[in-house]
């Protein structure tokens, strides 16, 4: 089996060497696709480059970053796309999706095993962290209408781990979310560490409607509020909750997770998220599944 990474010059480099966000994840896949396949014959290539390759013919792409779901110029000269940013709308008989991966879990030197704690006992509630300039509704609704329902009270006294920043990492220190659960002294510090000591994580769309955050909200067994997906078969039945598009319906969700009287349902959801982790965006469920469609690609159509 071969791997290449395949740069915006179309020059062939060994996937270790990159430092592309994705790579330790998918290094893993390919280790579960080595294990389990008994094909030593596959070529791999994996690309940002929708436009170009160095080769075509029997080759098999890792597609990744397209935020706009465009069509890859080259899909007709290769065997098979498995590509991030994918819905049911690809006419093109040989594109598969493949789920954006937990970048975060790879890249902050963090072992989930030592991290993840038991759902009842995790101090916060309420987790996000991202940009504001890529979510401008989510963050009018929360900068607004929302911080003010929290500073009143009338969200049941939930603790939230929440801060924006700005296009060039800094905080937002305007809007007072950094300071929301500062009476909590157990509020970690580090994303990870952070969503997995987290019930509840808000996967706001950012540029494209899916995000890394959903891969790491799974990961960390956390329940997931999101905005509406596209179809896709990792995302179907996933026991998500879904925001309207101005994100105006969020109270009346986590009242709904943390209803007392919900207590049951809200504990089977957050191991149905462990078990979708297991299932669909795992390495080794990515990797069971490509080989599958290597073996009979038709019968995934």
């Amino acid at each position: 089996m071969k791997i290449s990474y395949i740069n915006e010059n179309r020059e062939k480099i060994p996937l270790e060497h990159t430092s592309m966000l994705e790579k330790k994840y998918l290094l893993n896949v390919f280790e579960h696709i080595k294990q389990a396949s008994s094909n030593d014959n596959l070529v791999f290539f994996v690309t940002y480059n929708q436009n170009h390759l160095p080769e075509y013919k029997d080759k098999i792409v890792f597609l990744l970053g397209d935020e706009h779901y465009r069509t890859p110029a080259y899909h007709d000269k290769v065997k098979l796309i498995f590509k991030n940013y994918f819905h049911k709308g690809y006419t093109q008989k040989n594109i598969y999706g493949m789920p954006l991966p937990p970048v975060a879990y790879y890249n902050e030197g963090e072992d989930l095993q030592t991290s993840l704690i038991k759902f009842e006992d995790r101090p916060v509630d309420i987790f996000f962290r991202g940009n504001v300039n890529s979510r401008p509704h989510f963050y009018k609704y929360m900068s607004g209408i929302f911080y003010q329902l929290v500073q009143n009270r009338q969200l049941s006294d939930l603790k939230y781990n929440i801060a924006f920043t700005d296009a060039n990492g800094a905080p937002q220190g305007s809007n007072g979310f950094r300071n929301l659960n500062h009476h909590n002294a157990l509020q970690p510090t580090s994303f990870i560490s952070a969503m997995a000591h987290s019930k509840v994580c808000l996967c706001p769309r950012g540029t494209s409607v899916e995000t890394f955050r959903h891969a790491e909200a799974l990961r960390g067994g956390c329940l997931v509020i999101s905005d509406k997906l596209p179809e896709a078969q990792y995302y179907e039945d996933s026991s998500f909750y879904m925001a309207n598009h101005d994100w105006t319906n969020l109270p009346q969700i986590l009242n709904e997770i943390f209803d007392a009287a919900n207590k049951e349902k809200t504990l089977n959801t957050h191991k149905k998220m462990l078990q979708l982790w297991e299932d669909r965006f795992s390495e080794k469920a990515v990797a069971n599944n490509i080989i599958s469609i290597i073996k009979n690609p038709a019968s995934y159509l």
